[in-house]
């Protein structure tokens, strides 16, 4: 019995230190964290009915591809911000 239960708590021990994953960072300014479309790929085209990609133009489209700038007002009766979430 007690070989049973050494030879599996040795099992499940190897078993789980074999398990691994491997981390990696995230990319640069992936959360648009400088406020700008640094590192990103924009892309603008047509997509079918039948799932047929058509490319118009490549790179970004001035008004199409824009990010909004934070505000930094707040409601002068409750103090919480106007940022939308």
């Amino acid at each position: 019995m007690f070989k049973r239960i050494l030879l599996l708590t040795c099992f499940s021990i190897s078993a789980l230190l074999s398990y691994s994953q491997d981390v990696t960072e995230c990319p640069p300014n992936m959360g648009f964290e400088d406020g700008t479309l640094r590192n990103w790929q924009a892309f603008t085209g047509k997509i079918l009915a039948d799932g047929t990609y058509t490319p118009f133009v490549p790179g970004e489209v001035a008004e199409r591809h824009t990010l909004i700038k934070k505000n930094t007002a707040t409601d002068p009766w409750g103090t919480f911000p106007l940022n939308s979430p």
